[in-house]
């Protein structure tokens, strides 16, 4: 499939039709991680990722909760 680089904002985009993005799983809004190899990029679904935020938040909330118990596994 050839596709055309088209402008977005001050960026670039691609296009994915509906068929692919049903092939991958992937819905709009979706994130995906990009990498460039040999000189392709590759695309690939990234699911079950939290916002740093949310896992800051979380980790926080473990800590304090287990913290006693973390200290005497750590000895």
């Amino acid at each position: 499939m050839v596709k055309r680089i088209t402008r977005h904002g001050n960026g670039s985009a691609i296009a994915l039709d509906q068929t692919i993005l049903e092939q991958l799983g992937l819905k709009i809004g979706d994130q995906v991680q990009l990498t460039c190899s040999s000189g392709s990029v590759v695309i690939t679904p990234v699911h079950g990722v939290i916002p740093d935020a949310q896992f800051a938040a979380s980790q926080a909330k473990m800590l304090k909760r287990y913290r006693t118990t973390l200290q005497h596994l750590a000895k």
